[in-house]
């Protein structure tokens, strides 16, 4: 056992408390500020149809403005088909094919939708398939 004098007790309980804030301090997290994001997930237009992606005879103007701002890319692979099962993958970040068919989404599930509301954020998704807007697909959890 160390005996530790008035002044060295005081100095250890010092230091304790000073790595407590300094740990403290390590470990915060400063506030999430809100960002904007937006996925625009079209699977019925071709990118060489798109003047952002270099089409000059058919005429984009919208997306183009959009695309001047925003990350766009130009190697994307699908790593589903058709319509659902893709908007599975990109829901959730995860590979379904070919395990997943045109289905609604699982239970257990955590689409990016649910881990942005959970920080806050406000979500939306527009959909073009109608089965993604029907709230037993589960695809509008989260927004």
């Amino acid at each position: 056992m160390v005996k530790y004098g008035v002044w060295g007790l005081t100095a250890v309980v010092a230091i304790g408390i000073a790595g407590v804030v300094w740990l403290g301090l390590l470990n915060r997290r400063p506030p999430i500020q809100p960002t904007h994001i937006v996925l625009i997930s079209i699977d019925t237009c071709r990118a060489d149809h798109l003047g952002c992606y270099g089409n000059g005879w058919i005429q984009t103007p919208n997306l183009d403005r959009f695309a001047e701002r925003a990350a766009v890319f130009e190697q994307y692979y699908a790593a589903s088909y058709p319509t659902a099962p893709n908007r599975w993958d990109i829901s959730t970040g995860c590979f379904g094919f070919p395990v997943l068919g045109w289905q609604p989404l699982n239970a257990g599930d955590v689409t990016w939708g649910q881990i942005l509301s959970g920080q806050g954020m406000h979500t939306q998704m527009i959909w073009d398939t109608p089965m993604l807007g029907m709230h037993d697909y589960n695809y509008t959890r989260g927004l």
